[in-house]
């Protein structure tokens, strides 16, 4: 089950655990600056996809269900620290499926999702089907790979099987019905974001039956890792004070 999950660990013993997804073509690599940020008693594990990192001998999943199913035993494996899940735009709609499956004697404190557009919110583009050029091309003017930097065609080549993969589980996601999360939600939006939008990401506060919070931030689709961004000292607040009803 280790493969699955990359924990930074903190000097101290831990007291709870941030349980991160990272976006569409990311990997755990993403969140490794944010060990330093973090208080020495939170407990930092990234949940790694198929096809991704050190899983990148592994065939990529194509639904968020059966991410979700190979995710969930890899979460149960751990101890049992409370934990919160961040997912940052795709990886929100995964952290989203994994709160909504997590075991009703262990739900997540919080679930806090960023720049992810709602669950209801149907993609509208069917990126992941255009032939590599085009699609490397909207990789690279939309998304870069990594925080929004430009990556040469080389690296962007290498990471296409991943990258289609991950295009093709937030294009073809649909919402099922069902109880939603047992837990509240904090949901992150850029103020400069043109693919989801501030008032997109309001959205969330319906998916919830607890406590929901909105909070802005400068920057655009990847304001979660621009230098200098103040996400990790906000998560802890919303860790030690989640949204309440």
């Amino acid at each position: 089950m280790s493969d699955g999950v990359i924990r930074f660990a903190g000097p101290v013993e831990p007291r709870r655990r941030l349980v991160c997804l990272p976006h569409a073509g990311g990997s755990a690599g993403v969140f490794r600056p944010w060990r330093h940020l973090l208080r020495p008693d939170s407990d930092l594990a990234i949940l790694q996809l198929p096809g991704r990192a050190n899983r990148y001998h592994e065939r990529p999943l194509d639904t968020i269900a059966e991410v979700v199913a190979d995710l969930s035993p890899r979460l149960a494996h751990l101890d049992n620290l409370p934990y919160a899940l961040f997912g940052h735009s795709l990886g929100g709609l995964i952290a989203y499926e994994l709160a909504r499956r997590a075991p009703a004697d262990r739900p997540p404190t919080c679930l806090i999702v960023a720049a992810a557009r709602p669950p209801s919110c149907r993609a509208g583009t069917r990126y992941h089907e255009l032939p590599d050029r085009e699609f490397l091309e909207i990789v690279r003017r939309e998304q870069g790979v990594s925080g929004g930097v430009p990556a040469p065609p080389e690296l962007l080549a290498l990471l296409l099987p991943a990258l289609r993969a991950d295009f093709r589980l937030g294009e073809l996601y649909a919402h099922e019905p069902g109880p939603p999360p047992a837990c509240p939600i904090a949901a992150y939006a850029g103020r400069d974001d043109t693919a989801v939008p501030v008032e997109k990401v309001r959205g969330w506060e319906g998916f919830t039956p607890g406590g929901f919070r909105l909070r802005l931030f400068d920057g655009d689709h990847f304001f979660v890792h621009a230098p200098g961004a103040a996400i990790p000292r906000v998560l802890e607040v919303d860790l030690d004070s989640p949204p309440r009803p």
